[in-house]
Parts: C-alpha cells; structure tokens; sequence
C-alpha cells in the first residue's frame, strides 16, 4: 500500500490543490441542460391522420459534450396535460452547443383559444451507455400552427 502525503513548503505559499468531484462541477452549472419546445404540428392527415410533431430543444450549458441516449418528457398546454413520451433518439451535444430532438405522438393541436399557448416541458435525459440522468423544466410560450407572429 502506498501512502502520500502532501504537505505545504511555506506558511505563506498557496494551499494545497483539491480535487472536486465531477458530480460537484456539474451540480455547479446553474441549469447544466436547458430544454425548449420549439413547435408543435399537425403532420399531414394523407401521410397519418391524428399525429402530432414535436420539435424539442436542448442546450447543453456545461463544459463538456453529452452523449444523450434518449430522453423521457411530458407536456403541459394551457396549464392542462397534453402529452407525455419517451424518445430513444440519440445526439452528441457539443459544450455549449445545441440538439433538436423531433417526436411524433398521437393527438391533436388543441382549438385556438389563445395566439400564442403557454406550455411547460419536463423530464428526464438519459446520458451514455450507463443512461445517467438528468433532469429538465422549462416553461414558455408556444406560437399556435399557422397562426401569425406579432
């Protein structure tokens, strides 16, 4: 068994470096993943009739690319449940870099009842082989299909 020791030359030299555990740096970064739903479409009734496309977000805020392997969300529009889902779409997000993630689900847009839908995105993003998780919320403002922007 080998033992070291570190021990500082001068009372005034700088202290002795210490290690930070990965788990702490990445607990550091305020939000490490950042997701957003981008669009929410009717796919085209001759090719399948009550589908719905979802495009979604993320934004990788760490120092080091993520190798996600899948990701598991629900949705909320207009404060109500509208959706939930697993993807096993896979994407290396580069450090500080971004990924879209298309999911198909079965539904309808909802009738329009408002310009522009508030929506709430969460769940959980499988990293790696060993599926690490970590988890996301956003909240935001979804402009309705073919409606106009201001």
């Amino acid at each position: 068994m080998l033992v070291v020791t570190l021990l500082p030359g001068c009372a005034g030299g700088p202290p002795p470096a210490t290690l930070v555990p990965l788990e702490s740096i990445e607990a550091s970064v305020p939000e490490p993943v950042q997701a957003a739903l981008l669009t929410l479409e009717s796919i085209e009734p001759s090719v399948q009739a009550g589908q719905l496309m979802l495009q979604l977000k993320l934004k990788n805020n760490t120092h080091s690319p993520m190798a996600v392997s899948g990701m598991r969300y629900r949705v909320e529009l207009d404060g109500a449940e509208f959706s939930w889902g697993v993807s096993r779409q896979s994407a290396e997000v580069p450090a500080g870099g971004e990924a879209l993630f298309d999911v198909t689900l079965p539904g309808e847009v909802p009738g329009p009842t408002h310009t522009h839908l508030p929506y709430r995105l969460a769940g959980t993003i499988y990293l790696g082989e060993e599926r690490r998780q970590l988890p996301f919320s956003h909240t935001g403002r979804l402009q309705r299909p073919g409606a106009a922007s201001p």
